[in-house]
């Protein structure tokens, strides 16, 4: 069984500067989304979002994974039911 943190996902090139995502979230959430690479930053937004009885009601999923010198950041932006994408998670991660 899975730790509540864990994620399994698959990031997929797909063409020049194009990936896709494949991910299942231990909360009940399945995805798969389409993106862009380009100059260190890959854009990912959700084109299929599927969930099991007991899940959030997400609808949408956006990433924003960017690596610059020493430093790499992610976002998250997450919509459920009735409720327009909100930054969910911001993390960032540098060498010092």
């Amino acid at each position: 069984m899975a730790t509540p943190s864990a994620l399994h996902s698959f990031l997929r090139p797909s063409g020049p500067g194009v990936v896709e995502l494949v991910l299942a979230h231990p909360i009940g959430v399945t995805e798969v989304a389409v993106g862009t690479v380009e100059a260190g930053v890959i854009e990912l937004r959700s084109i299929a979002v599927s969930l099991t009885p007991t899940a959030s009601p997400v609808t949408e999923l956006r990433r924003r994974i960017e690596a610059r010198g020493d430093e790499l950041s992610f976002e998250l932006h997450v919509a459920m039911e009735g409720v327009e994408p909100l930054s969910h998670v911001r993390s960032r991660l540098a060498c010092e």
